[in-house]
């Protein structure tokens, strides 16, 4: 790939530059090499351990990667340094929907609104929000359901 030539060779020449191996993780991620995506951006958010952008780009390439623990952990230093960030509330929520905590996801999906400018990404965030309490009452629902489907195959549940 000639972005990630190019790149490599620039990190040759200043290798203490945190937005190259950034743009590193970045090309990374784009060929789907998520182990290099991840390695690069914790190269970065060391060499620029404020940057909140660094800290949210490694939550992003750790989601890519499938650990959402340490996505989250990343994107709460994240927001550290940056606590008014839309993008990274929209991510953690979105983490938090795929694990199924709806409730979390909600949270987060909330602070997202609160601080997203732009109406029409607040009314799509707002779209989402309907989604996971929609899913959250279904889930409520189907628990319930199992547990008295259960409890007609078992006896009763001993509290």
């Amino acid at each position: 790939n000639f972005a990630l030539r190019n790149m490599q060779e620039a990190i040759k020449l200043k290798p203490n530059n945190a937005e190259f191996y950034n743009e590193v993780s970045e090309i990374y991620e784009y060929l789907d090499d998520p182990d290099n995506s991840v390695k690069n951006m914790v190269t970065a958010t060391s060499l620029a351990p404020q940057n909140p952008l660094y800290h949210a780009n490694l939550g992003s390439a750790l989601f890519f990667a499938g650990n959402n623990a340490e996505a989250i952990k990343s994107y709460q230093r994240a927001l550290r340094f940056d606590p008014t960030n839309a993008d990274i509330y929209l991510n953690m929520a979105t983490i938090f929907e795929t694990a199924a905590n709806y409730k979390d996801a909600y949270i987060y999906y909330q602070y997202a609104v609160k601080y997203t400018q732009d109406e029409e990404v607040k009314q799509n965030i707002q779209g989402k929000m309907k989604k996971v309490e929609a899913l959250a009452q279904k889930r409520q629902i189907d628990v319930q359901d199992t547990n008295k489907g259960l409890g007609s195959l078992f006896g009763k549940f001993k509290k």
